[in-house]
């Protein structure tokens, strides 16, 4: 029978995917910004701060309210791979932001729930990786 997982690197894990998250959504929105290849790399760094400070709280909000049960669900079924832990953090990052613009939105306004579900993935699979990194033996 395998050992679940400690709960500080579980909790450690959840704090890097917030990271990841947020700064992946920084990253997409300096390139949508931008609309070219070249000032996205040249704004970045002013708006991966921009994404990380406001977006870290919302994120490891995300990854303690609704992707905590979402872990213990599936670990506890040992159904708990990379893929499932990807798609996971995307329907975590999607679902809210889509539920709270929802009544409003048109459907050409589909782009911040799509990129709230992108960097939700991003977290997923950060997540999930950064968990089978910190319970490897040494």
């Amino acid at each position: 029978m395998r050992e679940p997982a400690p709960f500080g690197k579980v909790m450690g894990s959840f704090l890097v995917a917030s990271i990841a998250a947020s700064l992946m959504g920084g990253a997409i929105v300096s390139f949508l910004i931008a609309q070219d290849v070249p000032s996205g790399f040249a704004a970045m760094p002013f708006v991966l701060m921009n994404g990380l400070v406001p977006g870290f709280p919302f994120a490891f909000g995300h990854a303690l309210v609704l992707g905590l049960p979402v872990y213990l669900w599936f670990e506890r079924r040992h159904a708990l791979n990379w893929w499932i832990a990807m798609a996971a953090g995307g329907v975590i990052g999607f679902l809210p932001m889509l539920l709270w613009i929802g009544p409003t939105m048109a459907w050409g306004d589909i782009a911040a729930p799509l990129i709230t579900g992108a960097s939700g993935a991003a977290g997923g699979l950060v997540f999930r990786v950064a968990l089978s990194d910190l319970m490897r033996n040494p």
